[in-house]
């Protein structure tokens, strides 16, 4: 999580089952499997699910810190 700026409370959008989009909140990480957890608010109740974190990097168009720089030097 941290080579992408991530970690437990940032903000991210997410992918749900049926193609909505919506902010959810990072509340862990499984670094072993490379998946994050995270939890929402839908009708009154918390909502949480386990993501690939790939899935995550993709949707939130994510960048390394190395990447980033490479970015910042081309420019």
């Amino acid at each position: 999580l941290d080579s992408y700026g991530l970690k437990v409370g940032s903000q991210i959008d997410i992918q749900r089952s049926d193609g909505r989009v919506h902010a959810a909140v990072i509340s862990g990480a499984n670094e072993d499997n490379k998946t994050v957890r995270v939890e929402w608010f839908e009708n009154n109740e918390t909502k949480g699910k386990e993501i690939e974190l790939a899935a995550i990097v993709k949707l939130n168009d994510l960048k390394t810190a190395k990447e980033r720089q490479q970015q910042q030097q081309q420019q």
